[in-house]
């Protein structure tokens, strides 16, 4: 693990984050080692940094916040620590850019935000991934009910190549608030090789359950 940390600097504050989170947390070694990373964009000490409560991936957000950013993230964005795969280091570099100006729309994301879903965003629930509170802030710009997004499956749909597709189907089931968002499970299963097959689909679906909510 010190071997492969760039230079002496960042080993040096490898090993102090690594002590201070063995002292007092219950972090796991593997997210002190991502955040000494970034240990030239450190604002503060890592030892003036105590955690609080016994939810330790609300911890990470507080600590990530605590050493990295000029701007406070919302603590959701602390789970981006916690995997090194692709995605992760991706969700790293959105942390990074939203800390320093709080600007999501300027990132590449797969959905594209308004400003109002942009301002949502920082709102999206604590046990939200980045990926989720992207579809949350969507559907919360498209004037969603935040309750309704929560207990939907919709959350858990991530933007992806079709996304201009969702973001049809997010606008018609925000048009049509007497079909409960519970029932978008179904309509996120369609499958399909073309998105607009499976709009006409979606629409033969919504109309016929529109007509009969109670059929099985």
């Amino acid at each position: 693990m010190f071997n492969a940390a760039a230079d002496q600097v960042q080993r040096d504050a490898l090993l102090r984050i690594l002590v201070h989170l063995e002292t007092y947390t219950g972090i796991s070694w593997w997210v002190g080692a991502r955040l000494a990373k970034h240990h030239a964009e450190w604002l503060r000490l890592v030892e003036e940094w105590y955690p609080h409560g016994e939810n330790v991936e609300l911890q990470i957000g507080v600590l990530a916040n605590h050493l990295l950013p000029r701007y406070d993230a919302s603590l959701f964005m602390g789970r981006v620590w916690l995997d090194d795969g692709a995605t992760a280091r991706r969700c790293q570099s959105w942390f990074l850019h939203i800390a320093r100006d709080r600007n999501i729309r300027s990132m590449d994301t797969e959905i594209h935000l308004t400003w109002c879903m942009a301002h949502a965003f920082p709102r999206a629930p604590d046990n939200l991934t980045i990926p989720m509170a992207l579809r949350w802030a969507q559907c919360v710009g498209m004037g969603a009910s935040r309750d309704a997004i929560v207990r939907s499956r919709l959350r858990f749909h991530k933007g992806d190549e079709n996304e201009p597709f969702w973001a049809i189907v997010v606008l018609y089931l925000v048009g049509h608030p007497m079909l409960d968002l519970m029932h978008a499970g179904p309509i996120i299963a369609i499958k399909g090789s073309c998105p607009w097959r499976r709009l006409v689909r979606m629409g033969r679906f919504l109309e016929g359950f529109h007509r009969n909510p109670d059929c099985s």
